[in-house]
């Protein structure tokens, strides 16, 4: 069939190929599938927590830094980082109004960037200056 809509299916030996086991079953590979998954330890939970937390408060940050410049999208990572904090899952929602804003969200993306770019390199310096000064109190 498939010669006639002008395709050439062509086959080589499983030996020919270095394959010498044979495949697993749809059920095997089913089961070491969901092994694979469902080997989470306490470890790896506290390890997702935290991170849940760490976007949590950035996008609160973020949403600061942004509240003069786009007072909608402000609230809309106000919204994710509460979503976050109380445990819930974050859920898509596209409209068309999404969609028009996309160019302005990439550019306060940029900007959110340079400013915790520039917020990071005036901590560096901040540190820089202080861990010049003498431990012995006469810099006060």
């Amino acid at each position: 069939m498939a010669a006639r809509v002008g395709i050439y299916l062509s086959a080589t030996p499983r030996l020919a190929r270095g394959a010498h086991s044979r495949p697993l079953a749809n059920d095997a590979y089913r089961l070491q599938t969901e092994r694979l998954t469902s080997d989470h330890s306490a470890d790896g939970a506290a390890a997702a927590a935290a991170t849940i937390v760490t976007y949590a408060r950035r996008y609160q940050a973020d949403a600061g830094t942004i509240a003069g410049d786009d007072p909608e999208a402000a609230r809309a990572l106000k919204a994710a980082s509460d979503t976050l904090g109380s445990g819930a899952a974050l859920i898509e929602q596209i409209d068309a109004a999404t969609w028009a804003r996309l160019s302005r969200a990439l550019e306060l993306n940029e900007t959110i960037g340079a400013v915790r770019d520039a917020i990071m390199g005036c901590r560096k310096r901040m540190d820089d200056r202080v861990a010049g000064y003498r431990d012995d109190g006469s810099t006060i």
